[in-house]
Order: C-alpha cells, then sequence, then structure tokens
C-alpha cells in the first residue's frame, strides 16, 4: 500500500477502528509525520504482524529527525517486521544501543536499510553490527552508516550466515583495508559491498 505525500489520516478520525481489517501491512510512505500518524490511528494488534515499512519520504527538506528519541520507536513494537527501509537528509540518531533494541524486537529482520544525513558522524560502531549480526541471522540486506574510524583489534567471533549485500556509503573509514577485512570475515557470503572509499566486492 503506497500512502500519496497529500494523504491525510484525520479525516477518517470518526472511524472506529482505523483499517481494522488490515493484516501484514506493506507500506510505502512519503513523510515521517505520516507513518507516525498512520501508526498512531491503527488501535488494533494487526499492526503488530506488520511485514514491511519503507519510508522514503517525497519532500527531502524534512527536518532533524532523531528516530530513537521519536514517535516512530513504536515500530519496535513491530515484532514480525521483516524490511524496514528509512531514508532521508535529516539526522535519525542511531547508536549501538539502539541496534540492540532493533535486535530483540525484530530477530527476524531481512531487509534493513537505516541513512540520514552524509554529513553526520554516525553513533554506530563495527561492534555494533557485529552485535546486530550476531542476533539476526536472517539480515542478508544491510544499509547503514556506520563510524569505521576504529576497527576493533581482535577478528569478530560472529559469522554470519546470511548477509550477502552491505551499503556502508558515506561513512567515515580510516583504514580501508582493515574495514574490508573486518567486514568480510563478519559476513563471509558477501556478494555486493559498497561504499564509496572501498572497492565493491562482487565474489
Amino acid at each position: 500500500m503506497t500512502l500519496p505525500y497529500d494523504f491525510d489520516i484525520d479525516v477518517n478520525s470518526s472511524t472506529q477502528p482505523i483499517l481494522p481489517s488490515l493484516q501484514r501491512p506493506d507500506l510505502d510512505v512519503g513523510t515521517l509525520n505520516l507513518v507516525t500518524k498512520l501508526l498512531s490511528s491503527i488501535t488494533s494488534s494487526d499492526l503488530l504482524p506488520s511485514s514491511r515499512l519503507s519510508i522514503l519520504p517525497a519532500d527531502f527538506r524534512d527536518p532533524f529527525y532523531d528516530l530513537p528519541q521519536s514517535p516512530l520507536a513504536v515500530l519496535l513494537a513491530c515484532r514480525h517486521l521483516r524490511v524496514l527501509k528509512i531514508g532521508f537528509t535529516g539526522t535519525l540518531g542511531i547508536d549501538d544501543a539502539f541496534l540492540t533494541k532493533i535486535t530483540l524486537s525484530w530477530p527476524g529482520i531481512q531487509v534493513l536499510y537505516l541513512y540520514g544525513s552524509p554529513q553526520d558522524i554516525p553513533r554506530v560502531s563495527l561492534e555494533g553490527i557485529r552485535e546486530l549480526l550476531r542476533r539476526c541471522q536472517h539480515l542478508w540486506s544491510l544499509g547503514i552508516q556506520i563510524d569505521a574510524r576504529t576497527v576493533p583489534e581482535e577478528e569478530p567471533d560472529v559469522r554470519s550466515p546470511s548477509l550477502v549485500i552491505l551499503n556502508i556509503d558515506c561513512s567515515p573509514v580510516t583504514d580501508r583495508r582493515a574495514v574490508e577485512r573486518y567486514l568480510t570475515i563478519l559476513a563471509p557470503k558477501l556478494r555486493s559491498f559498497l561504499h564509496c572509499n572501498l572497492p565493491s566486492i562482487i565474489y
């Protein structure tokens, strides 16, 4: 289901409940405020089996948006979420602690893309990615900005059985080869690895 940019959920405010037969919603929305309103308007537990949500704003002038502190944190209640894509030019404010919440809430996540402004220094570390892959073993496609200026000295003790696509574009990197080595050990089945400062790896 694709919601138009000018969709107004408030016109249905007299209807209770909103979308009563909604089962496993597959949603594309154009603004962050729109998805927040939609989620808050669906009062039944039918939202919880949500399988896919894509938030790719049509208006890329959206302001600062701190995901962990926003109403979008209600997405953590969608225990069966399989695909989540969020991308815009604001600030998401995601860190390793929020990734931990993701691993506890969406253990079956398969596709995860979380992209904010390329001008911000990410707060997700390589250790955070390691723990994400440790707990989310069905994850096969990941796109996220990370702070890769520091690489752990020890090799990762995790091997993802599923990750084949990794996009860390716009992530700060100090030692290109060390980052590449760490991530390919962490995800030995990688077929596509994208970063503006790293070569594309196709196995």
